[in-house]
Parts: C-alpha cells; structure tokens; sequence
C-alpha cells in the first residue's frame, strides 16, 4: 500500500511559496496547506485514488470534503435528475498521518457512521486501512484490517448494488401509479425537507407540496414555499384524481 501511495503523492500538483508546500484541493479546487498538515496529504492521496483509481468517480459516486464534519463523505450518485432525495453517505472516510495508531480512532468513525446512518467507514493513514462494515443482519459493525487499498472499490460497489434508491417507485408514479405515489410521499413528503412536485388530472399547472398526509380516499398535502409553515392552509385531492409525479429534491 505504501508504495501506491508514495506514487500517487508525486503526482500531486504540490507547490511553494515562502518556503512553504501548497497544493489544490481535488474536490474543493481551492489552495490548501500541506506544510505542517500531514493529515491534509492523506486527504489527497485518498481523493486522488477515488477520483483516477477507483473507476467509480464521477459517473457512480460524488465526494464531499470537510462536509459535516467529516473528512470525506461518498455518496451514491443520483440516476434522475428529477429524483434527488435526501441520502446518508454510503462510506465515511477519516485520514490520520502517517503512523498513527488507526485502532485509538475507531470509536471516533463509528459515533460518525451511526449519527449519518452510514454503512461503510474507513480509516486511513497512508500505510494501513481500517474497514469498519455493518453488518446487513443488525446495526453493529465489524473492523477489518486490509492490505490493499485497491480493495476500496469493490467494497463500494457492493453497498452501491445493494442501495434502495426507490427508483423503480418513482418511475411508477410518474406513470399514474398513485400506491408508488403514496409510498413516496409516506417516506419523503412527511415533512417540508423535500419538494414533491406533482400534476392533478385537468391540471395544467404542476402543484409543489409538503407535509402530505392520506386517508382511504383523500390526500392531503401543503403548499410549498412561504405556506409550507402554516400547516393550516390544507389542500386535498380524491386519488383517483392524481396525474403524475414530476419531482422529488431535496
């Protein structure tokens, strides 16, 4: 592993100035300290590795640095620009500098792992790689040393196939199926933290609501927008009169 990560290092857009080291950010694409941050150079290993290596980036999965206090948060790429709900990171990874005792830090990746109800986490220092997994069977994870940070890929692909993303339900619902319609907004429209955006039959006009609730025979839901707090302001429609779904974003 060692000798990968000496080769991905020496190809690093490393730079100085005032006698001190500087690179670019591969995700954030903004200058950033190396000097003195021996973290930071892990960070960038690893970025390098996910985004030229791993065969996954961009088309499969998008990362995000220093995002929720993590140093780095994979996500699962969205297959419909029109459906973009809100999703847990499908891996964590935490970078240490070189030599650091990566067991001391497993407690510190499982509080992250269980507060974002993430699946897989990761714990680099550029020598060793800790895999913390969850187990498919209950909540606890398992810690795996592995040899080879070329295993990383595969390990994502497997939590990638295996993501629910809803999307055979969303497809559904935007063919006039209003049980795949109620399942979504079940999960996703409970509250005001997406946009659902649908079309009544006579329509013209699509219609943008939260807070959405049913009954046997009506759906209700809330504007939303400047009315989406005043959960007074009901609408409601018969199912049968339900056309399409058009959206659903985070």
């Amino acid at each position: 592993m060692n000798r990968l990560c000496e080769e991905i290092f020496q190809k690093l857009n490393i730079y100085e100035k005032n006698y001190t080291q500087y690179t670019k950010c591969l995700c954030r694409n903004i200058e950033i300290l190396i000097s003195n941050k021996p973290e930071e150079k892990i960070r960038q290993i690893f970025l390098y590795f996910l985004i030229n290596h791993s065969g996954l980036f961009p088309d499969k999965i998008n990362l995000k640095v220093e995002y929720n206090n993590l140093d780095i948060a994979i996500y699962k790429n969205f297959e419909l620009e029109d459906f973009r709900p809100s999703q847990p990171p499908i891996a964590i990874v935490e970078v240490k500098r070189e030599g650091e005792n990566l067991q001391f830090h497993e407690k510190q990746i499982l509080r992250y792992l269980n507060e974002q109800r993430s699946p897989i986490g990761i714990l680099f220092n550029g020598n060793d790689l800790i895999l913390l997994k969850k187990s498919e069977q209950n909540s606890d994870f398992s810690s795996i040393h592995l040899k080879l940070i070329e295993d990383v890929p595969d390990i994502l692909q497997e939590v990638l196939d295996r993501v629910n993303s809803d999307l055979s339900e969303f497809e559904k619902a935007r063919n006039n199926d209003v049980d795949s319609f109620v399942y979504l907004i079940k999960k996703y429209g409970k509250y005001a933290v997406h946009k659902c955006t649908f079309l009544l039959k006579g329509r013209c006009d699509p219609i943008t609501g939260c807070f959405f609730s049913y009954d046997e025979k009506y759906i209700y839901y809330t504007l939303y927008g400047k009315y989406s707090k005043k959960k007074s302001s009901r609408f409601h429609f018969e199912y049968r009169d339900f056309d399409k779904l058009i959206s659903i974003i985070y």
